[in-house]
């Protein structure tokens, strides 16, 4: 029993997540968050968009992830807002408008080269709540731009570290490279 609890301990601390790593990601969700909350509840000013819960978890957590680039995040959120509103405005609320809404702002997404799985989520919203395109100027727009100013300074915190990643870079394993790429 002695060996497995050793190799237990020596999984923990090989752990990616090192206790600067977990404290820069709980300072920057918890800043982000409630950047956009507190404007959203304190001014009456609809930012709270629950797909921005998933956001946090790529922008903090997993920031090195390709879908967590600002591109992404911007890119996928608004276009999938454009497209929930749209089929809204067309077709309004039902089953079907769900599905076709939150398929069309996946297929937007992929076509566009800014795949962000919150944004599904995103269009669905937009129809599940009946909006028109403020929604998408207001509600997201500023809401996700706050969400991604947070990760540029916590993210960016170190000086060796950049963020966002380059693409080609976003997809390798960062433990790999040398300091200076």
């Amino acid at each position: 029993m002695g060996h497995s609890q050793d190799k237990k301990r020596q999984r923990w601390h090989k752990s990616d997540y090192d206790l600067v790593r977990l404290v820069r990601c709980g300072i920057g969700s918890f800043i982000g968050i409630s950047i956009v909350a507190y404007l959203s509840l304190h001014y009456k000013f609809e930012l709270l968009v629950p797909s921005f819960g998933a956001s946090a978890v790529l922008l903090y957590a997993a920031p090195q992830a390709p879908m967590a680039h600002p591109k992404n995040v911007l890119g996928g959120h608004l276009i999938s807002a454009m497209i929930g509103v749209t089929v809204y405005q067309l077709f309004g609320y039902s089953w079907w408008s769900l599905a076709i809404g939150v398929t069309l702002a996946i297929l937007g997404m992929v076509v566009s080269g800014t795949t962000h799985p919150p944004g599904g989520a995103t269009a669905f919203a937009a129809i599940a709540t009946q909006q028109n395109y403020f929604f998408v100027l207001t509600s997201v727009a500023m809401g996700v731009v706050i969400l991604i100013a947070v990760a540029l300074f916590v993210n960016n915190f170190r000086v060796e570290q950049k963020w966002p990643h380059s693409s080609s870079s976003s997809n390798s394993n960062s433990k790999t490279k040398s300091p200076s790429a």
